[in-house]
């Protein structure tokens, strides 16, 4: 097995465990931040899959001056 970049539109024509079906498109397509997926694997065998979850995003905080200096 060798490692090599592919095309993201080529990743599902690789062989794959199941619950990467379910796992890479979170990953790909991912625009609510930061998920919790659970796989749950018997053998080769996908048995249960919980989530995904997302969190919350954190919010940025607002940067002011520094106290006691002027920045121009």
């Amino acid at each position: 097995m060798t490692l090599s970049l592919v095309k993201k539109g080529e990743v599902y024509d690789l062989p794959m465990w199941e619950g990467d079906r379910y796992f890479l498109p979170l990953m790909m397509d991912n625009k609510d931040g930061v998920f919790d997926l659970t796989l749950i694997y018997h053998g080769d065998e996908l048995i249960d899959k919980i989530g995904p979850f997302y969190k919350e995003k954190p919010k940025k905080k607002k940067r002011g001056k520094k106290h006691g200096r002027n920045h121009d």
